[in-house]
């Protein structure tokens, strides 16, 4: 719920980073590492590298350099945007070959990410998008997990296929681990119609009526009865999802089960 927003994902950035240090230094891949989940925007991303002694200050300097034109390109969407180099304690036991370094660092940097398309039918609502969520070095792969949401099945698709060429030209597989159709609006919803009207008698006030770009289990019921279920989605107040931040309203959360008794009553 935070992809429209332009907030910087850490893994994409260390990725530019490493793109970045290629063209105007030599160094050596040993692992790289970020984000935290598949459907929450990597926060934090890590690289092991190795130089020459003699190129430390060079090093030091396009770090500080492309971080000036981070913090300048996130100055409002992520104002504390940092890089930081730390020496290592001890010598990593192993390192990538020049090509896989290469191939690893041009999938991360091609790999579209963000928000896509947005819809046609309702202004405002992504309608396609996805996340670079996961890079994770292993013995002998490097694991990217990557989460692709859509309202319409024929551009996850093909958002699915520009992975696959893109994985293709770097040396790469794309594994399809799981996958959910989309859940299209219903602009004739008599659910959604009842569930308004009521909401308005018991609390004095029109609900917030919202179409939002994510995953919900309503996509699956609906394929199940093949589109023909009436269903709607409701919950309380919920702030910062899928964020370190992610909290909900009590206050919401009581008044949402009280009028969701009270539905059920007058859907009997």
């Amino acid at each position: 719920m935070e992809i429209h927003k332009g907030r910087a994902n850490a893994n994409k950035l260390l990725a530019r980073l490493l793109d970045y240090m290629n063209a105007n230094l030599s160094f050596t891949l040993c692992s790289i590492d970020g984000g935290s989940a598949h459907n929450a925007i990597a926060r934090d991303a890590r690289a092991v590298i190795g130089c020459l002694k003699e190129d430390e200050e060079l090093l030091r300097k396009q770090l500080d350099d492309l971080e000036a034109v981070l913090r300048d390109e996130f100055k409002i969407a992520d104002p504390d945007l940092r890089i930081v180099l730390s020496p290592m304690d001890s010598q990593p036991k192993q390192v990538f070959t020049s090509s896989s370094a290469q191939q690893v660092v041009q999938f991360l940097y091609l790999i579209p990410n963000g928000v896509q398309t947005m819809s046609m039918d309702i202004e405002g609502l992504v309608e396609s998008s996805l996340n670079l969520g996961v890079i994770e070095t292993r013995e002998e792969t490097v694991e990217i997990i990557s989460s692709i949401r859509s309202s319409l099945g024929s551009i996850k698709a093909n958002i699915f296929n520009t992975i696959v060429s893109i994985a293709h030209l770097t040396n790469g597989k794309v594994v399809e681990e799981s996958s959910y159709p989309e859940w299209r609006y219903d602009p004739d919803s008599n659910v959604r119609a009842l569930f308004a009207d009521l909401y308005e008698k018991m609390f004095g006030e029109k609900p917030l009526m919202n179409a939002i770009h994510a995953g919900l289990e309503c996509a699956l019921f609906d394929e199940m009865f093949h589109g023909q279920m009436d269903m709607i989605s409701i919950g309380p107040t919920m702030i910062g999802v899928h964020t370190a931040e992610e909290h909900l309203s009590i206050p919401s959360t009581q008044r949402t089960w009280k009028f969701l008794k009270e539905a059920l009553k007058n859907m009997g």
